[in-house]
């Protein structure tokens, strides 16, 4: 088994100076049951434009790392930003592609080590994270539009 993380080794990762893949541990229970705290994920530094949708990409927010599934691109001239979307909440959010430091290529949980790098599975978890986002942006304008119904004054 591969030691643990460094503290250098994980500000380096999170400076994007790491070019070697690395495992880490898992924290949050956001992406369950795919990834569940006490998993290990091998990390694989990379350029965000080899990132695919289905991947779960591993990007910067503030001192810490974020590992959610890529569920979305949006291409504007001179810029692009990425939508992801943890695989246990119903809905995510636009991230900038320059934060992204790589992919999870593979988990470790007791001892087994499994790859995350099936296309066909990560599109199809892809797809089932969209459909959440859409079905929690219907809710989100009905409850809107209920709430002006309500206020609309009478003839």
């Amino acid at each position: 088994m591969d030691e643990p993380l460094s503290p250098n080794g994980f500000l380096s990762l999170l400076g994007g100076r790491s070019t070697e893949p690395v495992w880490i541990p898992v924290l949050s229970g956001s992406m369950s049951p795919t990834l569940i705290p006490g998993d290990q994920v091998l990390i694989v530094p990379g350029n965000w434009k080899k990132c695919a949708i289905g991947d779960i990409i591993v990007f910067r927010e503030g001192h810490s790392l974020t590992s959610h599934r890529l569920i979305g691109k949006i291409r504007f001239p001179g810029r692009t930003l990425f939508f992801q979307q943890a695989d246990g909440m119903s809905h995510g959010g636009f991230i900038r592609v320059e934060s992204v430091i790589g992919t999870c290529a593979a988990l470790r949980r007791h001892d087994t080590e499994t790859t995350l790098l099936d296309r066909k599975i990560n599109k199809a978890l892809a797809n089932r994270s969209r459909m959440r986002t859409i079905l929690f942006l219907v809710r989100s304008i009905k409850k809107w539009i209920y709430r002006k119904i309500r206020t609309f004054p009478s003839p």
